[in-house]
C-alpha cells in the first residue's frame, strides 16, 4: 500500500496521505520533499486540490511544511478524514478551506511527543521546545477553526495531554470539519480498496468484536451496520461471514471484468490478423492475374505475327497432291514456338 499517492485529473487533483508523517522505521514515510516532488507543476496550474487523509500522525514538522505548502494553494484545497486523523496528521487537515470529515471518522489533537536523554539543562531546552510548539499547534487550531484559544488548549489537555477521540459532530462543533461527508457508493469502494490493502478479514483472529480504524465503519454501513462512539464495531460470525462475501464478490467481479477485457483484446488481435492475411492473399491473387494477363498478351503478341498459312478454295472432289508450307521455315514462326515451349 502506499503511503502518499497522488491522482491527476482534468479538473482536479487528488493527494492521497495513507500513512506515517515524515520517516519511519521501514524508510517510507509522507514528507515534504516526496509531496514536491510529486506535485511538481500541479501547484502552478489552476487545478482544485482534493487531500484524502487516513494517518495516526508523525513527524510535527514536516506535517507543519506541508501544512504551509497546501495553504499557500489557496482556497482551491479540500481536505478529506477519513478513518482516523490523529497527532500531525491533524495539522495538514487543517490547510483546507474546506475541510470534510466522514461520519465514521475519528480526530485527535494533542500536545506534543518528544523522546530526550541528557541533564536537566538538556530537559529544560527540550521543555521550552515542546511549550513553543505546542503554542504553534494551538494557533494554527485558532486561527484556522474560529474556536477559542482556551476552548482548543482544553482539547489538546484531555487525557494529560495525550488528547481525545473527537468525532464528525465534536469536530463540526469546534471548526476543525466544515462539512460531513455522507457515504456514497464512490466513498465506499474508495474506502473498500484502501481497507483491502491494509488486512484481509479472514485472516484476522475476529470473533465477537474487533477494534480498528472508523474507516472499517464504512464498508459495515453497507451492510447496514454501524461503528460506537469509540470505534469498536459488534458482529457475529454470520455478519463477519456477509462482509468478507462482498470483499469477495468485489474482487470476483473485477477478476472477471480483467479476463473480459483480456478476451476482447485477444479476439481484437485475431481478427486483425486474420484481416491481413486476407489482405496479403487478395494482394498476391491480383498480382498473379496481372501476371496471367501479362503473359497472355505476349503470346498473343508472338502468334499474330505467325504469316498465315496459304488457303485454297477446293470442293469435295478435289485432291491436293502439294501444299505449300514453306511459312513454317519464317523466324517469327520458330521465335513463337520456342517461346511457347512446342517442337517446330
Amino acid at each position: 500500500m502506499k503511503v502518499f499517492n497522488i491522482i491527476e485529473n482534468p479538473a482536479d487533483v487528488t493527494v492521497e496521505i495513507q500513512g506515517e508523517i515524515g520517516g519511519s522505521w521501514w524508510g517510507e514515510g509522507v514528507t515534504l520533499d516526496s509531496v514536491k516532488r510529486q506535485l511538481g507543476n500541479i501547484a502552478a496550474t489552476k487545478k482544485n486540490v482534493i487531500v484524502k487523509i487516513n494517518s495516526l500522525g508523525g513527524d510535527v514538522d514536516e506535517a507543519l511544511a506541508i501544512y504551509e505548502l497546501l495553504v499557500a494553494m489557496g482556497d482551491r484545497v479540500t481536505t478529506e478524514c477519513y478513518g482516523r486523523c490523529a497527532s500531525a496528521a491533524t495539522i495538514i487537515a487543517m490547510s483546507g478551506d474546506k475541510r470534510k470529515m466522514s461520519r465514521y471518522a475519528l480526530f485527535l489533537i494533542h500536545k506534543c511527543w518528544s523522546g530526550v536523554v541528557g541533564n536537566e539543562n538538556v530537559l529544560e531546552e527540550v521543555l521550552e521546545e515542546q511549550r513553543a510548539i505546542n503554542g504553534r499547534l494551538a494557533a494554527i487550531y485558532t486561527d484556522r477553526t474560529g474556536s477559542k484559544l482556551e476552548d482548543i488548549e482544553a482539547l489538546m489537555e484531555r487525557n494529560n495531554g495525550d488528547g481525545a477521540w473527537l468525532t464528525v459532530e465534536e469536530c463540526m462543533q469546534y471548526g476543525f470539519a466544515t462539512e460531513e461527508i455522507t457515504a456514497t457508493t464512490a466513498d465506499s469502494d474508495y474506502l473498500k480498496s484502501k481497507i483491502q490493502n491494509m488486512f484481509h478479514l479472514n485472516n484476522r483472529p475476529m470473533k465477537k468484536s474487533i477494534m480498528t480504524f472508523a474507516a472499517l465503519a464504512a464498508l459495515l454501513a453497507i451492510q447496514e451496520l454501524d461503528a460506537t462512539k469509540e470505534g469498536a464495531v459488534l458482529m457475529d460470525d454470520e455478519t463477519l461471514k456477509k462482509i468478507n462475501n462482498a470483499l469477495e464478490a468485489k474482487q470476483s467481479e473485477i477478476d472477471t471484468l480483467k479476463q473480459q477485457k483480456e478476451a476482447a483484446e485477444t479476439a481484437k488481435q485475431q481478427a486483425e490478423e486474420a484481416k491481413r492475411t486476407a489482405e496479403t492473399a487478395k494482394a498476391e491473387a491480383e498480382a498473379a492475374k496481372t501476371k496471367a494477363e501479362e503473359r497472355a498478351q505476349e503470346l498473343k503478341s508472338f502468334i499474330d505475327k505467325i504469316p498465315a498459312a496459304p488457303t485454297s478454295v477446293q470442293g469435295p472432289d478435289t485432291k491436293v497432291e502439294n501444299n505449300d508450307e514453306s511459312w513454317k521455315n519464317s523466324e517469327t514462326y520458330k521465335e513463337a514456338c520456342h517461346e511457347l515451349g512446342v517442337e517446330e
